[in-house]
Formats: C-alpha cells, structure tokens, sequence
C-alpha cells in the first residue's frame, strides 16, 4: 500500500479448484479471508475491511454475501462477490478470454468485458496487461503471465504483485498509466473545445441572488476566458451563445475533500464540480492528474493540493512521506512547498513533538496546516499547536473522550459511534472548545457523508448516501423551474423518511 508492505496473497492451486488466503493491514484495518473458488461456486469466510464478520457463498447460480441473497440461471455468467481476493480478477480475466466476444453478463448485474492493454518483459517474463470493463465507472487493468496467471494488480494505492518482485511495480504502473493516458488525451480532444472568439455568453438564464434569496429572471451571464465579465443584459455578439433556455445557472461546484484517481476528473466536470481540494494523494499521482487536467491532456477540474506527512509504523498512512524526527519533518514540508503544495495534512501516526515543527515550518513556507489529530493529543492540542483546520467530525468528538489515546487504531472511528450520542453539547466543556475554534478561526472539513455510511448504514440496504429515498434531492430537482423565492422553498415542511431503530 502506497508502496510499503502491507500483506499478502497465497493461492493454492489443486485441479479446477483453487484455495487463497489474503489479508493486508491498512492502519489497523483490513480484511483478512478465507476463499475456495471452483468452476460454479466460491465461498468467502473470514472478516471484512473493517473487521465484520464474512460468509459469502455462490453454488449452482445462487448466491448469499450478507448484504442480499439471489439466484440466477443465466448461462456463463460471473458471479461478482463483495469480498473475494485479488485472485478473483485473474479468474474473471481467463473466463472474459475464453468467452465469444471476450463479453459476459454479470451476477447479480450488469456485464464485463476485456480488452488488451499492452505487453511488457518483467524479469525476463512476458506478460500481457489488460483492461477489465463493468466493475467501475472506468476498467482495471490486470496483469497475466503466459500461462494466464496474475502476475500484478498494479497502482500507486493497493497493489498485489507476485513475490519477489516488487521493484517491478514502478514499472508496471508507469505504463499502464501511459496507455490510460494515450486514451484520455483521445477523450480529452473529442471533449474538449475552446469557445469561438474566446468566450461564452450563456443567455436567458436566471441566477440564484444571495442578498435577496430569489432567482434572477432571465438574464445574460458574459464569460471570456477565465472570467465572469459580467451578470446582466449585457451581450457580445461575437461570443458563442448558449440558451440555457430558463434553468438555472449555478458558479462551478467545489469538492473540498478529494483522493483523486483518474475515475474522477470526468466524473467531477459532469457534475458540475471545476475545482477540488486533493486532502492526500501519492505525490507523482496527484501531481500527474493535475498536469493532465491543466493541460487539457484529460478532462478534470482545477486542483487545490495537500500534502500528507506521517510517521512509520504499522499504522502509517497512505503516504511515502513519514517523518520520524525534527530534521525529517522540516524537509518533508520543503518537499511539498517546492512542489507547489499549499497545505500540509498531518495524519494519525505524526509524533505529538513533531506537530509544532511540522506547523512552524508550514507556515513559514506560507502553507496551511490540517489533519487528523495524532495519537495521544486531543483535538484542543492539536488547535494550540497551530493548526488550521481539522479533518473528520470522529476527531472533534474524540476531544470529549480523554480515556481514548491510542487513536492510530480503529477505535478513534468506532469509539465515536458507541459514545458520541452521549456527549452533552451544551456542557462547559464543549462551550469552551467551540469558544476556542472560533477565536482561533479554525476551519472545520466534518466528512459527514463518510460517517453516514459507517454509522448508519446497514447490510443489505442501500447506503443512506446514495438512496435518492433517505434524502431531499428529488424534491429540490423541481427548483430550478420554480417561481418561489428560494427561502420560501427551503420554509416548506418537507415529509421526513421512516426509519427502523
């Protein structure tokens, strides 16, 4: 993980059926299973990511995981299981290339497809990379030997390589993301275009007002290069036009919390997000994507970078950044600051003497300074040392639960779910931490929508995050057309969704 030994993966191959123990540790977290697949059948035992229970089982086109049940009698399908190890890719691999065109449908939906990627000499092994479509918003690339066994599963996140050769890995990567990157520079020039005579004007369009709450009627909004000219009548004939046709235009969108992939930048400009907050990334990754999105060389946003510093240990962060003493910490923020970071996120594992060094230095270099609060400081500690802001609502809560020190672990995520409805916020103690954050004008980043789906989401439903049910975004599509004043919208008592204890 973001290249340090985190596990391992050993298959057992005996006939068709194949037995594979995986497990790795990512700051105390990570599965740890048990899996024997065959033709038509796979079970799964053991516990999950964040250490739940496991029993997941597919046998003559029925299957059960924990989250569902189901069957199916749709011929050649793959059953795609929720918990199985990186050796399932390499078996879904062999059945799309065996299969007529290289396509099969999916268990319990959907279906997948293959395509070949390019082929590289690793230690005088020939290997095959290729591309697998249908399990995510862009393919995964998979890396076989000749006799189609996986060699790697290769990023700069989570990779699984076969033993002894992990110095491969830079090399894997960097080319399978070159032939990615050959694609999205195709993508980008069929996507990409810049406006006749350098700008737009978007016409009949009505804005949201903030001073009075109401929506414009139709107006102008004049844009030239980069910049809003101007919100009115006025117009410039030899701009290109867009007839937003009444509907209502809204600024470009900010996401202030991001680990950026390739999946995102497309999917960030199609919901109308321009500009995010990487909070972390490893650092050739993130630094690639940005130049690629800035250069139009793919489609994505405008990116605002953090850098995360840790120290090592078992409970390290996803970073290759960890610092041990003053001297290692200073020269990891001159890292960052020559790189052109502008913020420095300090993680879980930081020693509690190195923060004040990591801030002075931070500042100094003109950088804001976030993060979690490390172990053995609460989150008052960390606002006293210099921080400028905090990641993550569990931290905030975590300062009312003094008992709690080693939070490295996942007790500073489970601990805030058992005890946090207990935290009396009209308390003395909690006056005076809000007291505090406001004199210090520290900028709270709460990741609520994280906490949601740990705290309240449950097997076998659907995310609250992501069920249009639990939420009021069906409701307010119908704004954009409507002639009420905004603030008398948001006055309408909206019917609140039942739940279950």
């Amino acid at each position: 993980m973001a290249g340090h030994p985190a596990g391992s993966q050993v298959v057992q191959v005996d006939g068709a059926t194949r037995t594979i123990d995986f497990e790795f540790n990512d700051r105390g977290r990570g599965p740890k299973t048990h899996t024997v697949m065959a033709p038509g059948s796979m079970t799964v035992t053991g516990v999950d990511y964040y250490k739940a229970p496991v029993n997941e089982t597919f046998r003559d086109g029925k299957w059960s995981n924990g989250a569902e049940t189901g069957q199916s009698k749709t011929p050649g399908a793959i059953y795609a299981s929720i918990y199985g190890p990186q050796e399932e890719t390499a078996a879904i691999a062999r059945a799309l290339l065996a299969a007529p065109e290289h396509a099969l449908p999916l268990l319990p939906a959907g279906e997948a497809s293959i395509k070949k990627l390019g082929e590289l000499a690793v230690n005088g092994k020939h290997l095959t990379a290729y591309d697998i479509y249908g399990f995510g918003f862009s393919p995964a690339a998979a890396w076989l030997d000749d006799d189609q066994e996986l060699f790697a599963s290769a990023s700069s996140w989570l990779s699984v390589i076969a033993e002894g050769n992990d110095a491969a890995l830079p090399q894997l990567i960097k080319a399978q993301d070159d032939w990615h990157a050959a694609a999205a520079r195709d993508a980008a020039a069929r996507l990409i275009h810049k406006p006749s005579g350098g700008g737009v004007v978007i016409t009949n369009a009505r804005v949201f007002d903030p001073v009075s709450r109401k929506l414009t009627p139709k107006t102008n909004i004049v844009i030239r290069g980069n910049h809003i000219e101007s919100v009115g009548p006025g117009d410039v004939p030899e701009l290109q036009h867009i007839d937003a046709a009444s509907r209502v235009v809204l600024p470009g969108l900010w996401d202030m919390h991001t680990h950026n992939g390739d999946d995102d930048g497309a999917l960030d400009i199609l919901n109308g997000v321009t500009s995010v907050r990487d909070l972390g990334n490893d650092i050739d990754t993130i630094l690639g994507l940005k130049k690629k999105w800035d250069r139009g060389e793919a489609v994505g946003p405008r990116v605002v970078l953090a850098g995360i510093i840790d120290g090592p240990g078992q409970y390290a962060g996803p970073t290759k950044m960890l610092v041990a003493n003053e001297e290692e910490a200073r020269a990891a923020v001159d890292k960052y600051a020559s790189l052109g970071f502008e913020q420095i996120k300090i993680y879980s594992s930081v020693k509690p003497e190195l923060v004040p060094v990591i801030v002075k230095r931070a500042h100094e270099k003109g950088l804001r300074v976030s993060g979690h609060v490390p172990a053995y400081m609460r989150a008052e500690d960390a606002v006293r040392d210099g921080y400028d802001e905090i990641q993550h609502i569990n931290f905030l809560m975590l300062n009312f639960m003094p008992d709690v020190k080693e939070t490295q672990t996942r007790l500073r995520l489970t601990v805030p779910a058992e005890r946090g409805a207990s935290i009396d916020l009209s308390s003395p103690q909690v006056k005076s931490f809000i007291d505090l954050l406001e004199s210090k004008h520290i900028v709270i980043d709460p990741t609520l929508g994280v906490f949601e789906g740990s705290y309240v989401g449950r097997r076998g439903t659907i995310a609250p995050g992501y069920d249009l049910r639990s939420t009021c975004l069906e409701r307010l599509c119908v704004l954009p057309a409507h002639q009420e004043p905004i603030d008398a919208l948001l006055r309408r008592r909206l019917p609140r969704r039942r739940s279950k204890p």
